[in-house]
């Protein structure tokens, strides 16, 4: 398999059903230096489609992208949203969740996880200069 990664673009840093998605097979180590470089903090569904044109810029040819709304949370089932990432994480570089009005993000599940010495509970908080 890539190094998948999913994206969650939101206007507040707490996903809902809905919000933008952006999953990538294999661009998985190369999406924060994209998130940093191309990020308006405009609003979050700006900012998906900046994220997937820069990204297809700089990959012409890639197939492996998807764009859906996310899922993280169903009325049936009663979980944290933080919970439902771990369920829908394909691990690799993990679960980006983008605040697209303060440009901070945090990663989950996965690789890049691993800059939170905190572990998941309470993520890496990164602010982005504008």
């Amino acid at each position: 398999m890539g190094n998948r990664v999913q994206i969650i673009f939101t206007d507040d840093g707490c996903p809902i059903t809905g919000d933008p998605m952006v999953y990538l097979h294999w661009g998985g180590s190369d999406a924060l230096r994209l998130l940093q470089e191309y990020w308006t903090g405009k609003d979050e569904c700006y900012d998906a489609a900046r994220f997937v044109g820069q990204y297809c810029a700089e990959n012409p040819g890639q197939l492996g992208i998807g764009i859906s709304g996310a899922l993280v949370a169903d009325a049936s089932i009663t979980l944290d949203w933080r919970d439902r990432l771990l369920q829908n994480s394909h691990g690799d570089a993990g679960i980006i969740v983008v605040n697209c009005s303060n440009r901070e993000y945090h990663c989950y599940c996965g690789d890049l996880e691993e800059t939170n010495p905190f572990g998941f509970i309470e993520p890496v908080k990164v602010k982005v200069a504008s």
